[in-house]
């Protein structure tokens, strides 16, 4: 019984620090990118979060370390077959 007790404590705190480093990154991401929309959120590893997200019909993607420092943007682009 003390190691379920333990085990919920334990899930409850990473998932309150997760969720904490997600407000900070979601307050960089609204700063820099306020007109984004279809925000999908993933979290690339344990430090690193990751937004994909139009913005006037182009895709793009964004970085973000656990504390909202802004890491990289990627924009997707067409492919054009000449010949």
């Amino acid at each position: 019984m003390k190691k379920i007790k333990l085990t919920v404590i334990a899930l409850f705190f990473l998932g309150s620090t997760a969720f904490a480093q997600s407000n900070e990154v979601q307050s960089a991401f609204n700063k820099m990118f306020p007109s984004a929309e279809n925000v999908k959120w993933s979290q690339e590893d344990a430090t690193q979060w990751e937004a994909e997200f139009n913005i006037n019909d182009q895709k793009f993607s964004a970085n973000f370390s656990g504390d909202g420092t802004w890491l990289e943007t990627e924009r997707e682009l067409s492919t054009i077959w000449i010949g």
